[in-house]
């Protein structure tokens, strides 16, 4: 989780959580090796997003990536 001065906490899912669509619908991708413990990582993160109202960054998730500030237009 990072936290910056001038916005809320952003919380990296990195490989935990590929998408939004993922974790809206607890569903991982079918090439996990363990299951179980996927979704338990992606329940402590939306519990952790909650705990600290963090906006969730994905990955490899096309749609949120839009939104995202990139280069020059960065988060402070």
């Amino acid at each position: 989780m990072v936290e910056l001065k001038n916005r809320r906490p952003m919380l990296f899912t990195a490989d935990a959580c590929y998408s939004k669509k993922n974790m809206d619908m607890m569903c991982i991708s079918s090439f996990h090796l363990d299951p179980t413990a996927s979704l338990a990582s992606m329940r402590r993160l939306k519990a952790l997003a909650e705990q600290h109202d963090a906006e969730l960054f994905y990955s490899h998730d096309l749609e949120s990536f839009a939104s995202y500030r990139t280069g020059a237009d960065y988060y402070s």
